[in-house]
């Protein structure tokens, strides 16, 4: 546990009771989890395949605050928090926007505004999954229009460089 109270272990699953447990931030499955349909709250398919042992099930990464939490959605953002934090997922498919960068602009977009909306200053960590992380070429590679995205939504946000959060884009060939 740390001092804001979260605390991250693994387990095989699946086991429904952890989408229904008042202190469940989220819970993210990997490659191959079929624990989406057992999660209506809280559960984020990764894309990734965990380092498991042939034969051993892909495991579950919960996440639990030490507070009980309110969940809800706003829009297409799922949230849960509690008086120390929030926990914000936003999936955004690429398809309906003209480039990936006009895409993760959004998303960012989004994420900031919800952030903000519900009264906290800023977004303190941020993971972000995306399928096929270093296709393209040059200005084409879609991490190179991931940070593109990501840096005018947090410019268009007024967002100093010193105010940007802690971030990994995590590639994985999902195909989503």
């Amino acid at each position: 546990t740390t001092a804001l109270g979260v605390c991250c272990h693994y387990t095989h699953g699946p086991d429904a009771s952890l989408g229904e447990s008042e202190k469940a931030l989220a819970i993210i499955g990997f490659a191959g989890c079929a624990a989406s349909d057992r999660f209506s709250t809280g559960y984020i398919a990764s894309g990734l395949r965990a380092l498991t042992a042939p034969g051993t099930p892909q495991p579950l990464e919960v996440w639990e605050a030490a507070a009980p939490l309110q969940r809800g959605w706003a829009g297409d953002i799922q949230w849960s928090s509690n008086e120390e934090l929030l926990w914000a997922v936003q999936r955004i498919d690429e398809r309906r926007y003209p480039s990936q960068a006009a895409a993760i602009h959004a998303a960012y977009n989004g994420l900031i505004g919800f952030v903000g909306a519900r009264g906290y200053p800023h977004l303190a960590r941020v993971w972000n999954y995306m399928a096929d992380i270093n296709s393209g070429r040059g200005d084409q590679e879609r991490y190179r229009q991931f940070c593109l995205g990501r840096l005018r939504a947090f410019t268009d946000s007024h967002y100093r460089l010193e105010q940007f959060p802690a971030a990994c884009a995590l590639g994985h060939h999902g195909g989503e």
